[in-house]
């Protein structure tokens, strides 16, 4: 299986911005996320991670970092709350130990408490299966199988891929990007483009689209099977990722 994560889990490491920005989440993904939970093969994000503003480009600086590192981006259907529960659920349970239970003069007083409260969801919230984990908690999991999951190299800091202006310098790499999308008028929408989709398939059917970036090819599949495949107006990228992608996608 993949070894998946999402925005919300990686939010156990998160510190407390004052710009909510793409570049900001990338600098807590790569300084506070990746060192201390490792490198996903797939990663779930909602619809603001994919968006630009270009009809045919979803790749934001989120993206272009997540298949630098052979990471799957698997983007949820817009609009569809039932995605993101896991998400909602640990942004809740931090709020309801933080921000709901004290009050903050300033915002590092809350990222001191924000420090405690990771300490304990890492460390002393029992939330694994022994049997099948070996251990109740997550950072004991992680220290047992450190050496075989997927770490950024020591020295790497996202700052160097970015210009004066502070634009991603990443380069397309050879990869996954994902789209769960739910077929309307015998069609789908990426990247504010509709994608024809066979006229069998009822419309609400989820789909699974994967944008292909070494080949050039978006596939939709429905129920595994591969339902349509279109070329995708982009050059094929031939970079390959600093941590191979998992054999097989969602």
């Amino acid at each position: 299986p993949l070894q998946i994560a999402d925005v919300g889990s990686h939010g156990l490491s998160a510190g407390q911005h004052l710009r909510r920005t793409l570049l900001a989440a990338v600098r807590q993904l790569t300084r506070e996320a990746w060192p201390l939970l490792s490198i996903p093969q797939a990663m779930g994000q909602d619809n603001a991670f994919a968006h630009t503003s270009h009809r045919d480009n979803p790749w934001t600086i989120w993206t272009l970092l997540l298949l630098m590192f052979g990471v799957e981006a698997i983007t949820s259907p817009p609009h569809s709350l039932g995605f993101t529960n896991h998400v909602e659920a640990v942004n809740g349970l931090w709020q309801q130990r933080t921000i709901r239970k004290r009050w903050y003069p300033d915002l590092e007083t809350l990222r001191a408490d924000n420090t405690v409260f990771l300490n304990w969801a890492n460390h002393r919230r029992p939330v694994l299966d022994p049997d099948v984990s070996g251990t109740r908690y997550p950072a004991e999991l992680i220290a047992a199988h450190h050496t075989s999951l997927r770490w950024l190299p020591t020295d790497f800091d996202i700052d160097d891929y970015l210009d004066a202006n502070n634009k991603p310098r990443i380069p397309l790499t050879a990869g996954r990007v994902t789209f769960l999308r739910h077929v309307t008028n015998s069609h789908i929408v990426i990247a504010q483009h509709a994608w024809p989709v066979p006229d069998s398939l009822p419309a609400g059917s989820l789909v699974v689209a994967a944008i292909n970036t070494g080949t050039g090819h978006l596939e939709i599949r429905h129920k595994g099977e591969l339902a349509q495949r279109h070329d995708y107006p982009i050059t094929p990228s031939n970079i390959e990722p600093l941590h191979p992608p998992a054999p097989n996608g969602l």
